[in-house]
C-alpha cells in the first residue's frame, strides 16, 4: 500500500516528519527515508497516524488517500480522527452550553436510532471512544463513503446549539468529511436530518397518537371507543359502545380516524396507535388487522403503517402502590436497563427481581406461551413501562425479540413497525410476531372501567 503512493524518497521522510510531529511522536534521521514496512507499521500501531497521514495525502493524492482510509479500516487499531481533529472536537465540546451536553444522550439517540449507546459513558473520552468505533449509516452517492456515526451525532448537537457555535461545528464536519472523501451530499441529508429534528425538540411538539379501546364482544367481533391525542390533551372521537366490529371492519374504522388527523406543521412522523386491553387481551393481532376490502386498493394493515402499541390500564393499575415506580422507571428511559427472560421463571422470583430495580425500564421475554403470558402480566403490575415479547414464539428463541434488543428503547414503537413491514413484505426471513406493551407516563390515559367504558382525563 504505502509502496503504491507515487512520491518519491526525500517525499517520504517529509511525510514522516509531518506525521510524526502530529502524532508527537519521534522521527529517524532526516536523511533515511522509512521504508514503507516502517511506515505502514506506524500507521497500524498509532491510534491516529492513519487519518493523520490520510489527511496529508489527501489534497495531491486524493486516490491513495482513499486507499488508505479502505485499507487501514480492517484493522481495530486506527481511529477515526486525526490528533488534530480530536483537539478540535474536543475543545468544542468543552465550550458547548451545559444544557446541550446534559442532553447527549437524547442528542445520540435521534442520531443513532438503532444502536444503544453511551449507557457506560460517563466521561467525554469514553464518549468519543465508542462513537468513533462506530460505522457510518444511510447512503452515499455513487457508493462513496458513508458518514460516520460520530459526525451525526455532532450534527445533532450542533442543532441545539447556538448559532455561532453551530456554525464551527458544522466547519469541523466539512474538514472531517472532506479529509474522508465524503460526498457533501451525503453529509447534507445528515445534516437536514439534524436541523429537522432540532426544529421539533426546541417547539416541543409530541407526537400525535391515536388511543384505541378494543374489547372483544364475541369471537371475531369487537367493541371500539376512540380518543385523539394531538399534543393538548385527549379528544374522544368515538363514543359508539353498542355496535361492534369485525378486524377488517375495526381496521377501516381507526384507519377512518387517523386520516382525519392534522399534524403539526413539519411533522412527518406516522401517529402512534396506543390500543387500550384487559389483560386477556394482550395477544390480540390488532397489529396484523387490515382494512382491505374487495373495493379497496390497498391492503391497510395497521400494525405495518403505524406503530402500534398496547397498553393495559387494568394491571397498571391493579397495584397502586407501583405507580410511582412506573412514573420514576419511565423517567429514565433513555438510560435505563434491560432485563431479559429467556429461560421461565415463576412469579415469586421474578418478582424478587424487578420489584426494587427502579432503572429497569424494559423487559423483553424470551419463552414459550404459559410462561410467557404469566411474565407479561408480572412485569406489567409492577409497573414495568416496555415489555416486548412474540405472540408467536413456541419453543425456539424469537427472532423478533432478538431483532428488537439492538433497537434503542425510546425507538421500539418505530422499530416494532419496520419489523412488521418486513414479516409482511418476506414472512420467511421475518417469522416473528412482536408486541410491545407501551406505558408512557407523560401522556394522559382515559380511566377506562370494565362494564361501560368512561373516560377521565
Amino acid at each position: 500500500m504505502i509502496d503504491s503512493i507515487p512520491v518519491s524518497p526525500n517525499e517520504r521522510v517529509l511525510y514522516a516528519r509531518r506525521l510524526a510531529r502530529q502524532c508527537g511522536a519521534g522521527h529517524g534521521h532526516d536523511l533515511v527515508p522509512p521504508t514503507a514496512e516502517e511506515f505502514a507499521a506506524f500507521l497500524l500501531t498509532h491510534p491516529r497516524a492513519l487519518a493523520a497521514f490520510s489527511a496529508i495525502l489527501r489534497r495531491d493524492h486524493p486516490s491513495a488517500a482513499d486507499r488508505l482510509l479502505t485499507t487501514g479500516s480492517l484493522s481495530p487499531v486506527p481511529r477515526l480522527l486525526s490528533p488534530r481533529e480530536y483537539a478540535g472536537l474536543r475543545k468544542h465540546l468543552e465550550a458547548m452550553d451545559r444544557s446541550v451536553l446534559a442532553r447527549f444522550p437524547e442528542v445520540v439517540r435521534a442520531a443513532l436510532p438503532r444502536r444503544a449507546v453511551l449507557s457506560r459513558s460517563d466521561t467525554v473520552e469514553a464518549l468519543l471512544e465508542q462513537l468513533e468505533s462506530l460505522p457510518g449509516d444511510g447512503s452515499s452517492p455513487n457508493g462513496g463513503p458513508r458518514v460516520p456515526a460520530l459526525l451525526r451525532v455532532m450534527e445533532y448537537a450542533g442543532a441545539l446549539c447556538s448559532g455561532p457555535r453551530r456554525a464551527e461545528l458544522r466547519l469541523w464536519a466539512d474538514g472531517v468529511a472532506q479529509r474522508l472523501g465524503i460526498a457533501r451530499e451525503a453529509l447534507g441529508e445528515r445534516r437536514f436530518d439534524a436541523q429537522e429534528w432540532g426544529r421539533a425538540v426546541r417547539h416541543g411538539s409530541a407526537r400525535v397518537r391515536v388511543l384505541v379501546q378494543v374489547k372483544r364482544v364475541k369471537p371475531g367481533c369487537y367493541a371500539l371507543r376512540t380518543w385523539c391525542d394531538e399534543g393538548s390533551g385527549l379528544r374522544q372521537v368515538s363514543a359508539d359502545s353498542v355496535m361492534s366490529y369485525s378486524a377488517s371492519a375495526a381496521a377501516r374504522e381507526v384507519l377512518r380516524v387517523l386520516d382525519s388527523l392534522t399534524p403539526p406543521a413539519g411533522e412527518e412522523r406516522p401517529p402512534l396507535v396506543e390500543v387500550l386491553v384487559d389483560r386477556t387481551n394482550l395477544n390480540l393481532p390488532i397489529d396484523e388487522w387490515e382494512a382491505g376490502g374487495p373495493d379497496e386498493i390497498l391492503p391497510g394493515t395497521l400494525g405495518v403503517e403505524f406503530p402500534l402499541v398496547v397498553h393495559c390500564p387494568e394491571l397498571l393499575r391493579r397495584n397502586r402502590r407501583f405507580q410511582s415506580h412506573w412514573r420514576s422507571r419511565w423517567s429514565r428511559l433513555e438510560s435505563g436497563k434491560t432485563f431479559v427472560v429467556s429461560e421461565p421463571m415463576d412469579r415469586e422470583t421474578l418478582y424478587a427481581r424487578l420489584v426494587n430495580q427502579l432503572d429497569t425500564v424494559r423487559v423483553s421475554v424470551d419463552v414459550p406461551p404459559g410462561p410467557r403470558e404469566t411474565t407479561v402480566q408480572v412485569c406489567l403490575a409492577l409497573g414495568i413501562p416496555v415489555v416486548v415479547w412474540d405472540r408467536v414464539r413456541d419453543t425456539t428463541t424469537s427472532d423478533a425479540v432478538t431483532f428488537m434488543a439492538d433497537v434503542a428503547t425510546p425507538e421500539l414503537p418505530d422499530g416494532v413497525r419496520a419489523y412488521r413491514a418486513n414479516a409482511k413484505a418476506s414472512p420467511p426471513e421475518f417469522p416473528g410476531r412482536p408486541v410491545l406493551a407501551w406505558a408512557d407516563a407523560d401522556r394522559p390515559v382515559p380511566r377506562l372501567h370494565l362494564t361501560e367504558p368512561q373516560e377521565s382525563t
